[in-house]
């Protein structure tokens, strides 16, 4: 199974600073945001890019959905949205989402098992959507925590993803 654990900073706007996941038996990896790793030592990197932002509303959206009642996907939009923008990382495999996620035995990053796209580069009329595969990833499974704190409330679930997405 998949957990994950996205950790934000808040101040003048909301930042992610850090992610811990784990995909079915592999150890948890741990990515930190910036150029290096600095104190961190040998984990992962990432920028605050709209792939990564993307990455951050879709896991919060994840936390807030109940799989059982959902018919939309997770997040959705069309050229230039964080959607295509994620929906472009996972089809290229850049480092951050390698670092992130891991990468398989066949030299396939896991984010192309844990999240479903759907009209993908937008080849037909329509936004593409994308949704962490349900099967992989249950809203349990999603830990988010600000300043500290992990975070539970939906209200406030709901205003970081706003934060994310404007």
């Amino acid at each position: 199974m998949f957990r994950i654990t996205l950790t934000f900073c808040s101040g003048k706007t909301l930042d992610l600073h850090r992610v811990d996941c784990s995909i079915e038996n592999e150890p948890f990896r741990t990515c930190v945001r910036g150029k290096t790793t600095g104190a961190y030592g040998a984990v992962g990197t990432f920028h605050w890019s709209s792939g990564v932002r993307a990455t951050a509303a879709l896991f919060l959206r994840a936390k807030l959905s109940d799989e059982s009642t959902r018919v939309e996907p997770l997040l959705n939009g069309g050229a230039r949205s964080l959607a295509a923008s994620l929906d472009y990382a996972i089809t290229k495999q850049p480092a951050w989402l390698q670092d992130m996620f891991g990468v398989s035995a066949t030299g396939k990053t896991y984010a192309k098992r844990l999240f479903r796209v759907t009209n993908s580069h937008r080849k037909r009329g329509g936004p593409v959507g994308i949704s962490v595969n349900p099967h992989l990833c249950r809203s349990n499974s999603v830990c988010v925590v600000l300043d500290g704190k992990a975070i539970e409330d939906p209200s406030m679930l709901r205003s970081m993803i706003a934060l994310i997405e404007n």
